[in-house]
């Protein structure tokens, strides 16, 4: 059970599939991207600067357009209330760098609520990872990971790079471009927060 957010950055056509119990809430103009692969809403919410048409069928919350959350944030919000803790949130990266900036801060306050979240795109996956280990089955393409905090200790194992209890700090780009081998593979993060970069290629 997840909650689907889509908000209005841009969108590569990634593929989005909901289940059941899922609920599927857009951020203002990711409205239009739901309604074109099809899916059905469950909730819409926005200050409708980037949707002028809104539809009458759909649940709505309207937002003031002088706030200091983004309309992303807020649609998170209405997810957390209705109980849920797993987020898949597409059209948060591309566009304005700010924007994807602000949306990757949005996963380390999710993060220090005990909820886990993902940006999405067809191509790639950004998650903060916390201490734990973390099970990879990609084939191939390629990882980067990179501390959140000013420190964290990570081991990697069946990567093409693997390292055990490594310290990496967020003054050195030290984690970039990891390859995945066609192996499972995992990421142990021992203390820090770690910011996870997922680029997929065709097997």
């Amino acid at each position: 059970m997840k909650c689907i957010i889509i908000g209005a950055g841009s969108f590569n056509n990634p593929k989005i599939i909901k289940e059941k119990d899922d609920l599927l809430i857009c951020a203002d103009g990711g409205y239009l991207y739901a309604r074109k692969l099809d899916l059905k809403v469950d909730l819409l919410v926005g200050d409708f600067d980037s949707l002028k048409d809104i539809p009458l069928d759909v649940q709505t919350v309207k937002l003031n357009k002088i706030k200091d959350e983004t309309d992303l944030y807020i649609a998170i919000e209405e997810g957390i209330k209705r109980g849920y803790q797993t987020f898949d949130i597409y059209g948060a990266l591309g566009g304005r760098i700010e924007h994807t900036i602000a949306n990757i801060q949005i996963l380390v306050n999710l993060k220090s609520k005990g909820l886990t979240a993902k940006l999405i795109d067809d191509k790639t996956i950004v998650e903060i990872l916390s201490t734990g280990t973390y099970i990879y089955n990609e084939r191939c393409g390629y990882i980067s990971l990179f501390s959140y905090t000013k420190e964290s200790t990570i081991t990697i194992k069946n990567l093409l790079y693997e390292v055990n209890n490594k310290t990496i700090s967020n003054e050195f780009p030290l984690g970039i471009d990891n390859e995945f081998i066609g192996k499972e593979s995992t990421v142990t993060v021992h203390n820090g927060l770690v910011l996870s970069i997922i680029n997929k290629k065709n097997d």
